[in-house]
């Protein structure tokens, strides 16, 4: 993330530049190999918590401030003098996934969670949302869709829950795009973009496993 008014529209502009991030993150080490690899100089300023890096970065202490691009846009959405001061690169310097964790050895419940996420990324997939899928559960005659939505399989047994257990998900919280939208994506302050937070047949990342 640069200032809106300074030089560098790009990341080879930052070259020689003084970055902002704070210590033992992965980003450290991914500022490195990223300009290592491009062959760009740069200068870090390490802080020990995400609020005074970008305290420094604010005032000037250094040319950019890098870290994930969710950390990124929730900070830039509470600068005093608002997001639009600030512009976040389009470039990516790498790519880790974020998602939800569970205590070790918690089999059981990291099994169901695990499955939850499975189904929200599903029924975004099949175009199933918070408003049409009682209706869907009642009325397709998909083979595959009735075992998704609990209507045939009995597969909530296996995880302890009942049977309609996708059905009262997504009636509860949505798809997993009516989720990134309301929470991260457009509907929010942050306003990030799906990018690879897509589903698979719609230019993304995302797919679950048959559920058979």
């Amino acid at each position: 993330m640069v200032p809106r008014k300074s030089r560098p529209k790009k990341i080879a502009d930052l070259n020689g530049a003084t970055i902002c991030l704070v210590k033992g993150t992965t980003h450290v080490e991914n500022l490195s190999d990223y300009f290592g690899m491009k062959k760009l100089r740069y200068k870090t300023a390490l802080f020990e918590s995400v609020a005074d890096a970008m305290k420094a970065f604010i005032h000037g202490k250094c040319s950019a401030y890098t870290s994930d691009y969710i950390q990124l846009s929730s900070d830039r959405a509470l600068v005093p003098k608002g997001p639009d001061e600030y512009v976040i690169l389009q470039e990516l310097i790498s790519r880790e996934p974020i998602g939800p964790v569970v205590r070790n050895g918690d089999d059981e419940w990291l099994t169901l969670v695990k499955w939850v996420l499975f189904a929200l990324i599903e029924s975004e997939e099949r175009g199933i949302t918070r408003e049409n899928v009682r209706a869907k559960a009642m009325t397709t005659t998909e083979p595959s869709l009735r075992r998704f939505l609990g209507m045939t399989g009995g597969f909530g047994k296996a995880l302890g829950v009942r049977d309609d257990w996708t059905i009262r998900i997504i009636e509860s919280v949505g798809n997993y795009g009516e989720m990134y939208e309301r929470n991260i994506g457009r509907q929010s302050p942050l306003k990030i973009e799906r990018g690879m937070n897509r589903p698979w047949n719609k230019g993304g990342l995302l797919y679950a496993p048959p559920f058979r």
